[in-house]
């Protein structure tokens, strides 16, 4: 998947990363978020929902990984001095910070 893509290649590249995931990470716990984010100087949110058919039948987890935990996170990290969010998919990350 991309976030363990992009983990394997900061380790490569010798930069020092962080790699969360279910199930020991929950995008949707405020908590683990707010634990997830302190001291970041960058973070990248590759978590989504991404299976069409299930997200059909469960709408409202789907809304929160996709909305509502990408929202929390961004406010969370743009109140801090110096952090960068950055917005990416398979194709580009987009602003991270830096306005490109």
């Amino acid at each position: 998947m991309l976030g363990t893509d992009i983990v394997g290649q900061c380790h490569e590249k010798g930069i020092t990363v962080q790699g969360l995931d279910l199930p020991e990470f929950d995008i949707t716990d405020t908590v683990q978020l707010k634990e997830a984010v302190k001291g970041s100087e960058i973070v990248i949110n590759c978590a989504a929902y991404t299976n069409v058919e299930r997200a059909e039948s469960e709408p409202e987890i789907a809304y929160k990984v996709n909305v509502e935990a990408v929202g929390r996170r961004t406010n969370m990290i743009d109140r801090k001095a110096g952090s960068k969010p950055c917005w990416g998919d398979v194709d580009v990350f987009r602003d991270c910070g830096d306005g490109k």
